[in-house]
């Protein structure tokens, strides 16, 4: 359990970074600095799937949190095929209008949890 207890609490500080992870990528684009959108857009995927993983694990071990990460895959597919056809303004919307609010809505989630939770 404690290691349930450590990963929900790491979780808890790593998703506002994601966040403001979003804001700097949406501002980066919305200047047309691509390459330096492109630069923290690498280490927001990386730290998204960090995420997913960790929130995935907790939930198999039967700790419902009532998060569906499947959501995210379909994103990071859509990303994906932004980035080959490089439609930057999708890739804006899927991040500033997709991705950040449903990161915000699983914080609410995970500290829901975390703090109903008997430990």
């Amino acid at each position: 359990m404690k290691i349930v207890q450590e990963t929900l609490g790491t979780i808890i500080e790593y998703i506002p970074k994601l966040i403001s992870a979003t804001d700097q990528i949406v501002e980066k684009l919305q200047s047309e600095k691509q390459q330096e959108a492109f630069a923290i857009l690498v280490q927001y995927i990386e730290g998204l799937q960090w995420v997913v993983k960790a929130l995935t694990e907790i939930q198999n071990l039967g700790h419902e949190l009532n998060i569906d990460t499947d959501e995210v895959n379909t994103f990071l597919l859509e990303i994906e095929e932004g980035l080959k056809i490089g439609d930057y303004v999708m890739l804006n919307d899927l991040i500033e209008y997709e991705i950040s609010p449903l990161l915000s809505d699983w914080l609410k989630k995970v500290i829901a949890f975390e703090k109903d939770f008997s430990w």
